[in-house]
């Protein structure tokens, strides 16, 4: 599904750059365009930063390797 029609921006690519580390609008606009020219993208791009994040934080933390 295209998110930005501006720059041809799809959920995948999306996906790759906020799991790539793009954590607001700006990076995320910095990565691959998207966000910067209408603005019409920008709540879809700022709910999936915020629905990545919630995911990332509901994971439980692994204990970490012993040696």
């Amino acid at each position: 599904m295209i998110v930005c029609v501006c720059h041809g921006v799809n959920d995948r690519a999306l996906n790759t750059v906020i799991d790539s580390g793009a954590q607001s609008l700006r990076e995320v606009g910095d990565a691959c365009g998207a966000g910067t020219d209408c603005g019409q993208c920008c709540r879809d791009i700022v709910k999936k930063l915020r629905d990545r994040a919630a995911s990332v934080s509901d994971r439980p933390e692994r204990a970490p390797l012993s040696k």
